[in-house]
């Protein structure tokens, strides 16, 4: 038997902590977009591309996810320093 509508809603009002807790992710959400929408297309692609550069990094540098350790050089520092340079600088307007 299926359950109606106000027997599967049962104990879920607007301040259930469920519900509360989506509320919170929907307006972080809304945030991130906004501050995305400020700032450009072309400025939030280059932030994300630095990041996961430099996430990359930091995964080859102490070998996580089983990954083989690359130790990190002054080459490979000054490359993700300037990257970043160069990400920021898609900041400005």
């Amino acid at each position: 038997m299926k359950p109606t509508d106000s027997e599967q809603f049962e104990g879920c009002n607007s301040r259930s902590p469920t519900i509360v807790a989506h509320q919170e992710v929907v307006w972080r959400g809304a945030a991130i977009a906004d501050a995305l929408a400020r700032i450009g297309t072309f400025a939030t692609v280059a932030l994300l591309i630095a990041g996961q550069l430099i996430a990359g990094a930091t995964i080859d540098a102490f070998g996580w996810l089983g990954s083989e350790r690359i130790p990190v050089t002054v080459t490979r520092v000054a490359g993700l320093v300037l990257l970043t340079a160069g990400a920021a600088l898609t900041l400005k307007r």
